[in-house]
C-alpha cells in the first residue's frame, strides 16, 4: 500500500499558495547568474593565492616552484617589469667633433661600436660602450654604460648644419660607478659646477618653504605622535579635521626632495665654455618590461594623445572663470638656455605645452603624425623582437589612470591584426621622424610634471561621472549648462600629455646559442612624476613586478654580462661587500656546522681571488721562460678580453675542436697562430667563458674551474658517464691550534672573573666600613655617578674577546696566499655565477680563466693526437667550495 507523502501545494492538500503564472524568461536569468557567479568563484576564487592553488589538485607539485615548465603555458609568466630608474641620466650639450674627441679617449673601437658610430649618431638607436679610464685600455675598466643622441632630421641648409654641430648626448650610468665616471667626466672637460642665482629664487615660488617643511610635519609622523598623547576621540577628530585644513599639495610634496623644477638640477660647465653637463638624477624615470607580451602590455596602456586635433576646439567660459584664469601668476619651468625670459606679473600664456610644441614646427607635426601611425602599425607584430635592435620611438600619450581597466587584465596579441600583416610590410628600420620627441627640452619635461593630476583629483572628477570610478566621457565637449561650469572647467584639466620614449631591446641574436628573440622587452623613459601612473597602467594589463633578483636571473639566463666587472673598482668593491656578507653568516654557525675549506683544499671560498691567480700564473709563466717574477699578488693588475676580433678568434679555435671530436678527425689544430695573435701578456688576462655541466651537478658561485689530469680525460673517453675525480681531503694543521687556543681562552676568563669578584668583594667591605656621619646627599651623587660610570664603559673582558675572535677566525680561514696549486688539479679560474638554468635543461656557469690556461689546455691537444691518444673536446673541472667532488664541464667563449 502506497504511503501519504506530504503536498506543497493548497490545491492538493499542501500548505502554500503558488503563483497563477510563472515568468520563464526571469526564473531562466535568474538561474543564469548564480551559475556564472559559482563558476567565477571556482575558476578565479577571490582572496590571495599562489598560481599552483588554481590548479587542480593533482597537479598541485612543490617542484612547480623551482621548475616552471611543469605548469601549464597558460600560467606561466611571459613578461616581467622593472623599475630601473637606479640609473642615473648625465647630459652633455657641446661641439659633436669636440665631445667625439674627449669622449673617444674612453672607449676602444676594438671592444665593438663606440659614441661616433654612424649608427647611433643619427639618434634613432640607443648604444651601450665599455667605459675605460683615460688612454688606459685594456686596463682600467669603469663599467658599460648606454648613451643615446638627440635625434637630428635631414640638413637642408648651412645654418641648419651649424646649428646640428652642438649635439645633445645622454648617458645612463650604473649607480655602482656613477661617481666614478662623473670625476672622470669632470677631469677629462675640465668642468666646474655651475651656482645659478635663478635657483633659490624660482625654488621659493615653486616650492614654497612650508612645502619642503611638510617633510618634516607630515600628519602620519609628528601629528600622529601628538593624536597619541591625546587620550580624549573628540580631541583626535578635532586634531584629523586641523590636519586635513592644513594639509598642502602631495604631488608638490613627492617632488620636494627631487631635482624638479630644471634649474635645481647641478651644472658644470668647461673652462673654454663650449661644453655643459647637467645631472639629469632624479628628473626621469625608466621602466624595463622583459618578453614577448611586454608589447602587448605596451599597446594596451599607451594610447596616443590627440594633441593637434585639440588646438581648433573651443570651451565656453564664464567671466568668472576668466577672472579666475587671469589672476594667475605664470611661472617659467625651463631652463636658462630654452627661457630665459621670465615672465613677471600676469600672463594669458596657455599652459598646454603640447599645443605650443606641435603648432609651431611642421617638422613636429609630420613627427607626431609619423609616430601615430608606426604605432597603430605595430600591432601587426607580435613581439617587440620582430623591430630593429636598440631602436628609439617617441610617443605623446594620454594620462594613463583614464583608461584603467575595471580589474587587472592580461594582455595578449591582436590576432586580427596578426592575420592581417601583409608580406610586404616589414620593420626592418624606422624614419626619423620616429625618435623626434619633446622630452629633450627641459621646460617641457617640468611642464607635464607640473600638470599632472593628483590622485585626489582625479578621484574627484571621477565621483561625478555618470558612471562612478570610470572616465568614458570626452572632456572637450561643449557645457551650455552654466551651474556645471565650474565642474566642467575642473575636468578639463584632466587633458595633461606626457612625453615618452620607447626603447627596444634586441635579447639574443644568434640562434646557434639560445632560441631567437630571448630577453627581448622595451625600455620606457618618462618624466619625473609619471612613474606610478605607467606602473600602475603595466599591472593592471597583466606585468609582473620584478627586482634585482629577478634581473639577475633573466641575465643568466641569456648568457649576458654581469652588470659590475670583476676588474673595475666596482665590480672590486662589490665582491668585497659580498665576501664580508657570506663570511659573516659562516661564522654564526657553530663550529660543527662550519665546512671545513682548510680540509675542502678551497683557498678562497667566498670570493674570486683573481690578483692570487693571476700572480701564480704569471710566476709559472716567467719561471718556464726563465725570467724573474717580482710582482706580488697585492699589486698585480689584471684585464678582461673584451676584444671582439680576439674573442671570435677564441671562440672559432675551440668550436673547430668541437666538430673535429664529433666528426672523428684526428687533425692536429694548429694552436700556433693564436699565441701571435694574442696578448703578450697572456698570464694578466682573463676569459670570459661558460661553462656546460656534462651530466649531473650544478655549478655553485665561486666554484673553481681546473684542468684534468690525463688520467681523468682518458677515464671520461672510455665512459661516458664517469662522474669526475674526488679530490683527497687535506689535512687541518690548524685544528690542533685552535683547540689549544679556545682552551685557554676558557681558563683566562675564568681567571678574570675570580679577579673580579675579589675586587667586588673588597670594595664592599671598604663601602661598609665608612663613616656613617656623610652626608647623605654626598652618598647619593656618588651612587649615581658610580652608576653613569660602569654604563658607559665597556665591558672589562671586550678586548680580550674581540682580540680571541679575531685570531679564530684567521686559524678557520687563513689569508690566501696561492691559488694555481691550492688542490691536486690546477686552478684557471673561477665561477662568478652558477646555478640550473631552464634555458639549458642543465647547469650552467659564467665565469673567466687565465688566458695563459687556456692555451695551455689547447696545447695538451696537440700533445695527445702526437702521441695517437683520441681527441677529446675542451673538458674543465669544476668543484663547488663545499663539495670533494670535480664534475666534467665544456667551455665555451662567452662574447660581451
Amino acid at each position: 500500500m502506497a504511503t501519504n507523502t506530504p503536498q506543497f501545494d493548497r490545491l492538493i492538500g499542501g500548505t502554500q499558495d503558488l503563483p497563477p503564472d510563472f515568468s520563464v524568461k526571469r526564473f531562466t536569468s535568474a538561474r543564469a547568474q548564480e551559475i556564472a557567479a559559482l563558476t567565477q568563484a571556482i575558476e578565479d576564487p577571490q582572496g590571495t593565492c599562489l598560481v599552483f592553488q588554481k590548479l587542480p589538485k593533482h597537479m598541485r607539485r612543490r617542484v612547480m616552484s623551482r621548475t616552471s615548465k611543469r605548469l601549464p603555458r597558460r600560467l606561466r609568466e611571459a613578461h616581467m617589469h622593472q623599475d630601473i630608474s637606479y640609473y642615473n641620466c648625465i647630459e652633455l650639450n657641446g661641439p659633436v667633433d669636440y665631445l667625439l674627441g674627449q669622449l673617444k679617449m674612453l672607449t676602444s673601437k676594438e671592444c665593438g661600436l663606440t659614441f661616433e658610430a654612424k649608427l647611433y649618431l643619427d639618434g634613432t638607436r640607443e648604444g651601450s660602450v665599455m667605459l675605460f679610464h683615460p688612454n688606459a685600455f685594456p686596463y682600467g675598466a669603469i663599467g658599460k654604460v648606454n648613451f643615446l643622441w638627440k635625434p637630428i632630421l635631414h640638413l637642408k641648409s648651412e645654418s641648419d648644419m651649424q646649428e646640428c654641430q652642438t649635439r645633445t648626448l645622454w648617458i645612463w650610468v650604473h649607480p655602482a660607478f656613477y661617481q666614478e665616471v662623473l670625476d672622470v667626466l669632470i677631469s677629462l672637460f675640465h668642468f666646474t659646477e655651475v651656482n645659478s642665482s635663478e635657483d633659490s629664487a624660482l625654488n621659493k615660488v615653486i616650492f614654497p618653504s612650508d612645502v619642503i617643511d611638510m617633510l618634516s610635519d607630515d600628519p602620519s609622523i609628528s601629528d600622529m605622535k601628538a593624536l597619541e598623547k591625546t587620550s580624549s576621540p573628540a580631541k583626535k577628530k578635532r586634531k584629523l579635521a586641523e590636519n586635513r585644513e592644513k594639509k598642502k599639495d602631495v604631488e608638490e610634496t613627492k617632488l620636494a626632495p627631487r631635482n624638479v623644477p630644471f634649474v635645481r638640477t647641478p651644472k658644470y660647465t668647461s673652462s673654454n665654455d663650449s661644453v655643459k653637463m647637467t645631472l639629469l638624477k632624479d628628473t626621469l624615470n625608466r621602466f624595463r618590461l622583459t618578453g614577448p607580451l611586454s608589447h602587448s602590455v605596451l599597446l594596451e596602456s599607451l594610447n596616443i594623445a590627440e594633441t593637434i586635433d585639440v588646438q581648433s576646439r573651443k570651451y565656453k567660459t564664464s567671466s568668472k572663470i576668466q577672472e579666475e584664469s587671469s589672476d594667475m601668476d605664470i611661472i617659467c619651468l625651463g631652463s636658462s638656455d630654452e627661457c630665459s625670459a621670465t615672465t613677471e606679473g600676469k600672463a594669458e600664456e596657455d599652459t598646454d605645452w603640447w599645443k605650443s610644441y606641435y603648432g609651431e614646427s611642421k617638422e613636429n607635426k609630420e613627427s607626431w603624425h609619423y609616430q601615430g601611425e608606426l604605432w597603430k602599425n605595430l600591432k601587426r607584430a607580435a613581439s617587440p623582437a620582430q623591430l630593429p635592435p636598440c631602436s628609439v620611438l617617441a610617443l605623446t600619450i594620454q594620462d594613463p589612470r583614464l583608461l584603467l581597466p575595471s580589474k587587472k587584465t592580461k594582455a595578449v596579441p591582436d590576432s586580427q591584426a596578426l592575420m592581417e600583416q601583409h608580406s610586404k610590410e616589414n620593420f626592418t628600420s624606422f624614419s626619423p621622424l620616429a625618435s623626434v620627441s619633446p622630452i629633450w627640452s627641459s621646460q617641457i619635461r617640468d611642464s607635464a610634471t607640473s600638470s599632472k593630476l593628483s590622485t585626489a583629483e582625479l578621484a574627484e572628477i571621477r565621483s561625478h561621472n555618470l558612471v562612478p570610478g570610470f572616465i568614458s566621457e570626452e572632456f572637450d565637449s561643449e557645457i551650455d549648462d552654466e551651474a556645471s561650469l565650474n565642474y566642467s572647467h575642473r575636468r578639463l584639466k584632466v587633458k595633461s600629455c606626457v612625453p615618452i620614449l620607447l626603447i627596444q631591446r634586441p635579447g639574443i641574436q644568434n640562434p646557434s646559442e639560445k632560441r631567437l628573440g630571448y630577453g627581448t622587452g622595451w625600455d620606457v623613459v618618462m618624466p619625473a612624476g609619471w612613474a606610478m601612473p605607467l606602473w600602475l597602467a603595466f599591472v593592471f594589463r597583466g606585468a609582473r613586478a620584478g627586482g634585482l633578483r629577478e634581473s639577475e636571473s633573466q641575465g643568466f639566463e641569456a648568457d649576458n654580462e654581469a652588470f659590475l666587472a670583476a676588474d673595475s673598482v666596482s665590480g672590486i668593491a662589490d665582491a668585497e661587500a659580498k665576501q664580508m656578507q657570506l663570511r659573516e653568516r659562516y661564522f654564526r654557525l657553530p663550529p660543527n656546522k662550519r665546512p671545513n675549506y682548510i680540509k675542502l683544499g678551497i683557498a678562497s671560498p667566498f670570493i674570486c681571488s683573481w690578483n692570487v691567480l693571476v700572480s701564480d700564473w704569471m710566476q709559472s709563466t716567467f719561471q718556464n721562460q726563465k725570467m724573474e717574477h717580482t710582482n706580488t699578488s697585492s699589486n698585480v693588475q689584471f684585464f678582461i678580453l673584451r676584444d671582439r676580433k680576439k674573442l671570435e678568434y677564441l671562440k672559432s679555435a675551440i668550436d673547430d675542436l668541437k666538430k673535429k671530436v664529433r666528426n672523428g678527425n684526428q687533425k692536429v689544430p694548429d694552436t700556433s697562430k693564436l699565441v701571435d695573435f694574442l696578448p703578450h701578456s697572456t698570464a694578466h688576462c682573463l676569459v670570459p667563458i661558460t661553462v656546460h655541466m656534462h651530466g649531473k651537478g650544478n655549478p655553485a658561485d665561486h666554484a673553481i674551474i681546473c684542468l684534468p689530469s690525463d688520467t681523468d680525460v682518458d677515464n671520461i673517453a672510455l665512459n661516458a658517464s664517469y662522474p669526475g675525480p674526488i679530490e683527497n681531503p687535506l689535512t687541518d694543521e690548524q685544528a690542533g691550534d685552535r683547540k689549544e687556543l679556545h682552551a685557554a681562552h676558557k681558563r683566562l676568563l675564568k681567571s678574570l672573573r675570580r679577579k673580579r669578584v675579589k675586587e667586588r668583594l673588597k670594595q664592599e667591605d671598604i663601602e661598609a666600613l665608612k663613616e656613617e656621619s656623610e652626608c647623605e646627599r654626598d652618598k647619593e651623587s656618588g651612587c649615581i655617578m658610580a652608576a653613569k660610570r660602569k654604563q658607559s664603559e665597556h665591558p672589562p673582558t671586550k678586548d680580550i674577546v674581540d682580540k680571541h675572535t679575531e685570531t679564530m677566525r684567521s686559524l678557520w680561514l687563513p689569508c690566501t696566499r696561492k691559488m694555481k696549486d691550492s688542490c691536486s688539479r690546477t686552478v684557471i679560474g673561477f665561477v662568478t655565477k652558477g646555478d640550473f638554468s631552464f634555458t639549458e635543461s642543465r647547469g650552467v656557469g659564467q665565469g673567466y680563466v687565465v688566458l695563459a690556461a687556456l692555451l695551455q689546455m689547447l696545447a695538451r691537444c696537440e700533445r695527445r693526437l702526437s702521441m695517437e691518444k683520441k681527441l677529446f673536446p675542451p673538458w674543465v673541472l669544476i668543484r663547488n667550495p663545499t663539495n670533494l667532488q670535480y664534475r666534467f664541464g665544456v667551455i665555451n667563449i662567452r662574447s660581451i
